[in-house]
């Protein structure tokens, strides 16, 4: 039993595996025999015995290659084909199974089979799919984009069946472009075996062609077996044809009907596309990942992919929901985030002890012995540390600021509530010349960028033009940019590349709008970058891209300004909240503020245009939401004050509104919002 164990944690991988290629367009199914059996097609066997009735031979003596070749050798080309069109049911309306419409359900580009049937077109048109069928060499050349269907064995009505053993032995000579075109599929793609039998000669055949070209470096291919019990001599025998058997028998358990194999096979099938919910680490990981190459994570995204792993994050503070604190996986994500982050802060704490006089010492040390005590209690479950360690990187370069713990008191009575912060990511030296508009600080740090700048730090490029970008020098910008897509294009850093491509269309736009009217811009260099822009499909390129986590969404959403859309649906809300607020006279008020809630969003989204170096503050889209923004906060500071007093609680409360205008309000909002006319 623990050896089925293993075998079926195999099967898992294999299941994951064939989903990914599915995906990602890399999965091809082979259809054989098989998989028609119920739609009244003979297997290899049935119908190699019903050729060798009309000779004469004894059912022991059958031969899959040489019975149809004695055939042909004693009655002729005519004979021949008319007795296989009629064991082949050539002509015959058959109807497809449920098999033909899973095996549509993939949804792959290429399916091939060996079969002279058309039950997989049926299939493709009633589930309104568009199939080219290709089924000889003079096909190949005309066949359009989009899904295909090869008949590699031919088909009757081109009269070039593969059959006889003469068939198999000229295939190469008949078939040169077919079998070329397989071969390279096999070899780059993953290949999953649908209705073959181990009796059939066709998958010996097509796995010597790539086992001969590539030496065993070839993709992995999978196999159904639908009607044997597992064999562990027959699987080890496969695999060295780099196929992985999939026993029907292990992997059904009590649902294998050993004498019903096309029951097996469709159930097989509906096991490989039922969607598997992946592991809520892994949907989170996979949601974040993309920030890795980015510089600084937004809240909106972070709110979500945590919501979705059924944690929290409000007002900068990551906390579990109280309804699920006991929700295993969740609490196990928490837990293992917190302890990553109680190591971080611990190796701070020492460095710091090591560096700082007596006093800053003492204090740092009592900041440690906290950390100790979180790290004992929030020791870590088994889980992948990679991707935890990942998350906190991502997370110390956004708005959130610390984790909200809730430990066992010391009476162990209760719950002792707790804040572990999060350390700040570093922050550019040029951030703060941009917030506080010191421009000259700013050309000071692009000169003496110019003599740093190299293949080797495409980063410095893209960072060079946005600050020519800040500084207004918009054809630098354009030409740095340019430059870093270049680099960042061979280095395969695709999300990096995407969004230095994003810049540069938007900044080319900017210099063509100019017409010329950029300082030391003349017109010659206008139409240079006219042409160049012009060659930029942003969604194309998109479409392009391979996806690096989240569906690739975050970067649809900077060059769709669909972030900016969102937000300032967002800032139209709240803002009618803040004036309701500062309007009403509260004997009781509990929650956060608008003001106060629309001020984070606003700083965060400030940051994420900034440390990714998004050149769109300057677009219509952006700039009206810091106008909401700065109206609204305007409009709450002046509000008179109210008061009520609650002879209950004997509080004050009144309305709701923001004291004063803070840094964030004066030296970024203000700015922006006096661009708008």
């Amino acid at each position: 039993m623990a050896n089925a164990n293993g075998i079926l944690n195999h099967y898992i991988e294999a299941k994951k595996i064939i989903a990914e290629a599915r995906k990602d367009g890399q999965l091809v199914i082979f259809v054989g025999a098989g998989a028609s059996i119920s739609s009244g097609m003979p297997t290899w066997s049935q119908a190699i015995r019903a050729i060798a009735s009309h000779l004469g031979i004894d059912d022991k003596e059958l031969n899959f290659l040489r019975i149809p070749q004695y055939y042909f050798n004693a009655r002729g080309k005519k004979e021949y084909t008319q007795l296989m069109r009629k064991i082949f049911r050539y002509g015959d309306f058959l109807q497809k199974h449920e098999i033909h419409d899973r095996i549509i359900e993939f949804n792959t580009h290429t399916i091939i089979t060996t079969n002279y049937d058309s039950l997989i077109e049926k299939a493709a048109e009633d589930n309104s799919e568009v199939i080219c069928v290709i089924s000889k060499d003079a096909d190949l050349p005309y066949r359009k984009g989009g899904k295909e269907l090869l008949k590699i064995h031919g088909d009757f009505e081109n009269d070039n069946f593969v059959l006889k053993e003469d068939d198999y032995l000229s295939y190469s000579r008949n078939f040169t472009l077919i079998e070329n075109y397989v071969k390279s599929l096999i070899g780059t793609k993953v290949v999953l075996f649908v209705g073959y039998s181990f009796n059939d000669p066709d998958i010996k055949q097509i796995f010597s062609w790539s086992k001969d070209i590539l030496h065993g470096d070839f993709q992995r291919a999978y196999l159904i077996e639908s009607g044997k019990e597992y064999d562990s001599n027959e699987a080890d025998y496969y695999e060295n044809f780099g196929i992985n058997v999939l026993y029907a028998s292990l992997q059904l358990n009590e649902n294998f009907k050993e004498n019903n194999l096309t029951l097996n096979l469709l159930n097989m099938l509906n096991w490989l596309l039922e969607e598997e919910k992946p592991a809520k680490l892994d949907e989170l990981y996979n949601d974040l990942k993309l920030f890795k190459s980015m510089g600084f994570a937004g809240d909106r995204y972070l709110e979500t992919a945590f919501r979705k792993a059924g944690l929290r994050i409000e007002m900068g503070v990551l906390s579990e929901f109280t309804s699920i604190r006991e929700h295993k996986e969740s609490s196990k994500i928490f837990r293992n985030l917190a302890y990553e982050q109680c190591i971080r802060l611990s190796l701070a704490e020492s460095n710091k002890i090591d560096n700082e006089d007596n006093e800053e010492s003492k204090n740092n040390i009592e900041k440690k012995e906290r950390i100790h005590k979180f790290l004992k209690d929030w020791e870590p479950e088994e889980c992948d540390q990679e991707k935890i360690k990942v998350i906190i990187d991502i997370l110390e370069k956004s708005s959130v600021c610390c984790l909200e713990l809730y430990t066992p008191s010391e009476n162990n009575f209760g719950r002792h509530r707790d804040f572990l912060e999060l350390m700040n990511h570093d922050i550019p030296n040029w951030v703060e010349a941009v917030n506080t508009f010191d421009y000259r600080a700013l050309k000071n740090i692009v000169d003496k960028n110019i003599p740093y700048l190299a293949e080797s730090r495409p980063q410095l490029y893209a960072e060079q033009g946005y600050l020519y970008y800040i500084l207004k020098e918009y054809f630098s910008a354009y030409n740095c940019f340019k430059m870093a897509t270049s680099i960042y294009y061979r280095q395969r850093e695709y999300i990096k590349y995407f969004i230095a491509e994003t810049n540069r269309y938007l900044i080319g736009r900017i210099v063509i709008d100019s017409n010329g009217t950029i300082s030391g811009v003349g017109q010659s260099d206008v139409k240079i970058v006219k042409e160049e822009i012009n060659a930029i499909d942003l969604d194309r390129t998109y479409r392009s891209l391979p996806n690096m986590g989240g569906n690739n969404k975050v970067l649809k959403d900077i060059y769709t300004f669909n972030i900016a859309h969102a937000l300032f649906q967002d800032a139209y809300s709240t803002s009618e909240k803040v004036k309701e607020q500062a309007d009403s006279n509260y004997t009781f008020f509990s929650g956060i503020s608008a003001f106060s809630s629309m001020r984070r969003s606003m700083e965060d989204y400030y940051n994420y245009i900034m440390l990714n170096q998004l050149a769109v503050d300057r677009y219509t889209e952006h700039i009206k939401i810091f106008r909401i923004y700065f109206q609204s906060i305007i409009g709450s500071v002046t509000a008179a004050n109210m008061e009520n007093y609650d002879p209950i609680h004997k509080d004050k409360v009144g309305n709701v509104h923001a004291d004063k205008l803070n840094r964030f309000d004066l030296i970024k909002t203000f700015p922006i919002y006096r661009t708008i006319e």
